[in-house]
């Protein structure tokens, strides 16, 4: 094999591996929850919920948005029937050990397509 045939195929095999990277860079759709201090910045919580009476997939949600003060998921299979998903927060109050935490949902980076 010569030189130049060598320098084609890799040349061809750049130019395949580039296209393909650029599939699999595609943004994933995120679903964000966020514990914040107050509401006053976001409006009125929409629903108020216990704790106990979340659905697994919502405590979950909301656990470790308590935990780290905010999780992104990629998710789509957590699907708390509690909670919406919008290009902008929805406002939800939960009250947990004898506090009320203020939780925002929303969808980040990636979701405008899907």
């Amino acid at each position: 094999m010569n030189r130049r045939s060598i320098l084609a195929g890799v040349a061809f095999s750049s130019v395949v591996a580039g296209c393909t990277a650029d599939q699999s860079s595609t943004p994933t759709c995120h679903l964000m929850h966020e514990v914040v201090g107050a509401s006053d910045d976001y409006g009125d919580p929409i629903e108020t919920y216990r704790y106990e009476t979340l659905s697994d997939d919502a405590r979950q949600a909301f656990d470790r948005a308590l935990a780290d003060g905010s999780y992104a998921t990629t998710d789509q299979h957590l699907d708390p029937p509690e909670f919406r998903y919008w290009d902008t927060s929805t406002v939800y109050a939960v009250h947990f050990r004898s506090e009320t935490h203020v939780l925002l949902t929303y969808t980040g980076a990636g979701c405008d397509d899907e």
